[in-house]
């Protein structure tokens, strides 16, 4: 699997293309007993996470739309409620069902 954590942020800096950027690395854990790689990555984040705002969107969008869904449940249970084993609402589906 790829693994991809967010080390440091370069903040209020205005990087242009052709700057040069220098680190100091230490080995805190040995990548070769894993036969695994280390790298360096640079890229550009927004609020939402990654360079694309699609994915933080459709989760604000689908999380938005779940408490508006769980919201008009709940009034709908106040004004429609019915005792625990009533099932007056459902006699008309019982007898319509071909058994």
């Amino acid at each position: 699997p790829e693994l991809i954590t967010v080390d440091r942020v370069i903040q209020n800096t205005d990087l242009k293309k052709g700057d040069e950027l220098s680190f100091n690395l230490k080995n805190i854990w040995n990548a070769r007993k894993f036969n695994a790689e280390k790298s360096i990555i640079i890229t550009t984040m927004s609020w939402l996470g990654g360079k694309s705002d699609f994915l933080g969107v459709a989760y604000i969008s689908v999380g938005a739309t779940m408490i508006i869904a769980g919201l008009v449940i709940l009034v709908l249970s106040f004004y429609q409620n019915r005792e625990p084993g009533e099932i007056m609402h459902f006699a008309s589906a019982i007898r319509k069902a071909k058994w």
